[in-house]
């Protein structure tokens, strides 16, 4: 059975303790859904609340900036995985490296 409740925070917070430098990026197409999704991990203690609200990406070049520092989770919408202006396209140039395929 999924823990419910007050055993749910206690067990989310064990999954952060991953070794290695890794960001996990939470993406979603709808405002709502990404306010949500926020809170949520704020809620159950996966983030803090000064971290959830830090790691909300407010613009691509936020996103671009989160990215690159040293955060393990990020909250994004979709449309803000752009490239930068002037990049050409196809250069891979929309997100810092290492977050490329």
């Amino acid at each position: 059975m999924a823990p419910r409740g007050p055993d749910l925070p206690s067990q989310i917070s064990g999954v952060r303790k991953a070794p290695d430098n890794w960001t996990f990026v939470v993406a979603t197409d709808r405002v709502e859904l990404d306010g949500q999704i926020a809170t949520t991990f704020k809620a159950t203690g996966a983030v803090s609340a000064a971290e959830g609200d830090q790691c909300h990406a407010t613009s691509g070049a936020h996103l671009r900036e989160l990215l690159r520092g040293n955060h393990r989770c990020v909250f994004t919408l979709i449309h803000k995985f752009q490239p930068e202006r002037g990049a050409v396209a196809g250069s891979g140039s929309a997100m810092p490296p290492g977050c490329r395929s």
